[in-house]
């Protein structure tokens, strides 16, 4: 075969694998906005137990959160103290323009809160043999933990769902009885293993597609930070996976209701669409974007992102 009709050939297939988007190097993934986190201490409706730690559960939830690559997750290690700090900038108590501002959260849109309602350890051994005196057995220990998750809409502090998730864990050991001219003895031997990694692994897998199943059905809402002319500025960015192209709905939010007595958020207002905005030029932590149609937003009006995938 001469190098021209090889070359007219190989012209001929590449082109085919294009049509059919083969051969032409990796596929782009469909676009996914990661929805931000943020994850509250581990609370205890039952009293604490040794073998298992609030702390290490709450960080472990934190890993696996991020370690999906679906949220961006907010620590919340003193979540009392900084709705301490609204709730003085909203009273007036600080300079104007440095107070927290209420209802962000460091632009947390979804706050899980989990609430451990059951952790039991339950031991039980029986003997299988003796010798000369000295009996022998195998002991079982049945850890077993309970946790309420709660998933809040972090601008109204209404609950979104909860969920209840359990786990086991079976331990098995030796045991030994015996005495010698009067004297008894005895004891267990753990068969040894990371208990508390093994039922906190499962807990926080079983609580994670709780979460998945809840942040699908809820739309990635932001804000428009800067209006003027033909500049609309959105927060949110690359960090967030926003990309150039991708389009948004523009609403203004209503007056929300709240209940007097409790000052509890019962409906959040109703929404009107103002416009519908498409992302030309996306930065770390913000995005430009041209309205496409209806009226001009305004700062402060929420955005929602149209999934067009």
């Amino acid at each position: 075969m001469n190098t021209k009709t090889w070359t007219s050939r190989a012209w001929f297939f590449a082109g085919i694998a294009v049509f059919c988007g083969v051969g032409v190097g990796p596929a782009r993934a469909k676009a996914e906005i990661k929805k931000t986190i943020a994850v509250a201490p581990i609370q205890w409706s039952v009293g604490t137990v040794s073998w298992i730690s609030g702390e290490a559960l709450q960080a472990q939830m934190i890993s696996e959160l991020s370690n999906t690559g679906r949220y961006r997750v907010v620590e919340r290690e003193n979540l009392d103290g900084m709705l301490k700090e609204q709730d003085l900038a909203t009273e007036g108590r600080m300079r104007g323009g440095s107070g927290a501002e209420t209802g962000e959260l460091e632009g947390a849109q979804l706050m899980i809160k989990p609430v451990i309602t059951d952790a039991e350890a339950t031991e039980s051994s029986g003997r299988s043999g003796s010798f000369k005196g000295f009996g022998m057995g195998k002991s079982k220990t049945v850890y077993k933990i309970t946790m309420d998750v709660r998933i809040y809409d972090t601008s109204t502090g209404m609950i979104l769902d909860t969920a209840t998730v359990s786990a086991e864990q079976v331990k098995k050991g030796e045991s030994g009885s015996g005495g010698v001219g009067g004297l008894g003895f005895g004891g267990n031997k753990d068969a040894g293993g990371d208990t508390t990694g093994d039922i906190t692994r499962q807990l926080i897998n079983d609580a994670l597609k709780a979460i998945d199943k809840q942040a699908e059905t809820i739309a990635w809402k932001s804000k428009v930070v800067l209006a003027k002319g033909d500049k609309i500025v959105i927060r949110g960015g690359e960090r967030d996976g926003l990309e150039a192209g991708m389009k948004f709905k523009v609403f203004k939010l209503g007056e929300p209701i709240v209940d007097e007595d409790s000052g509890e958020v019962l409906d959040a207002g109703e929404e009107t669409e103002v416009a519908t905005i498409e992302l030309t030029e996306v930065k770390d932590k913000v995005a430009y974007a041209k309205k496409i149609t209806g009226d001009q937003p305004e700062k402060g009006n929420t955005v929602a992102w149209i999934n067009e995938g």
